[in-house]
């Protein structure tokens, strides 16, 4: 049996360790797809091996060597040369597969917001970078002056903050007065205010799978639609995720077969190429659609 796979979580191990912030037996099993009680034995691997793995109550994280190195200085980047490779990857258009990996690798090194894609500008670095101690220091904290698209209201949102999508661009969070678990878009929260009190409802924390054109809610709709080779060209530029789920007719026509988490996003896709899509399924969305066109204004 090939050694490769346990290769690489001892890499990824190294990699996850070596970000400058501790880590619980339980968050590396699951952050590297294993046991708590494998995770024990890959960190006692890494100390025969010369690797320095610190213990601080139940926090482990590498330290430096003793030439005085940070691991992540060795193995990667300074962060002024992060700080600048964030600035010229942020710098390029679009929204690639391969764009994604490096903003996220970069975060994933560092941990901090001001050599990552959210550098936007000061206000949104500062929103990204309160929410991640919150989540770091399991905090409850309030979005101030949330705008929701759906609820069409502005207001506060007490919320238990617990892991970023993709890029930052949302934080999936749990609501207590919803008692739901919710995705809330960083760019509109005007501030964020950390509270002292911690979370309260860890357990009822549960992250959603987005569908492919970036949607997160925990619903499920079914969706099929035949698609031109134009329209089947930018769902693959706009939404590589999204290229899965299609299956080949001929050169000129493609079917796309999945499940969304609403038709915000897919109808989006179908009203911008209407000449070139044809829906199959189901009903509802074909409702959704006509709902859309003849409420417009021109």
């Amino acid at each position: 049996m090939s050694d490769q796979p346990k290769i690489e979580r001892i890499l990824k191990l190294i990699i996850f360790l070596s970000t400058g912030t501790g880590h619980t037996i339980n968050e590396i099993a699951e952050a590297i797809e294993i046991s708590e009680r494998t995770a024990f034995r890959y960190l006692d691997t890494l100390n025969h091996a010369g690797f320095f793995v610190e213990r601080n109550h139940e926090y482990y994280q590498l330290r430096y060597n003793e030439r005085g190195k940070a691991l992540s200085d060795l193995l990667h980047f300074s962060k002024e040369e992060a700080h600048l490779l964030a600035q010229a990857i942020n710098s390029l258009e679009g929204d690639s597969v391969v764009l994604t990996n490096l903003r996220e690798k970069l975060y994933s090194l560092y941990k901090t917001v001001p050599y990552t894609a959210a550098e936007i500008n000061l206000q949104h670095s500062n929103i990204i970078q309160q929410l991640s101690e919150a989540i770091q220091q399991k905090k409850q904290v309030v979005l101030v002056k949330y705008r929701s698209s759906s609820s069409q209201f502005i207001r506060d949102r007490l919320v238990e903050p617990f892991r970023f999508t993709t890029n930052f661009t949302d934080v999936w969070c749990f609501e207590p007065e919803s008692q739901q678990n919710k995705v809330f878009k960083t760019s509109r929260i005007e501030e964020v205010k950390l509270y002292d009190r911690t979370w309260q409802y860890e357990e009822k924390h549960c992250e959603g799978k987005p569908d492919p054109f970036r949607m997160h809610t925990p619903n499920r709709y079914p969706v099929k639609l035949r698609m031109s080779l134009l329209a089947y060209n930018l769902l693959c530029e706009e939404y590589p995720m999204a290229k899965e789920y299609v299956t080949k007719v001929n050169d000129n026509e493609y079917i796309f077969d999945t499940e969304v988490c609403s038709y915000a996003g897919v109808g989006r896709f179908v009203l911008g190429l209407m000449d070139e899509i044809e829906v199959l399924e189901t009903k509802e969305f074909k409702d959704y659609l006509y709902g859309k066109i003849f409420k417009k204004k021109f």
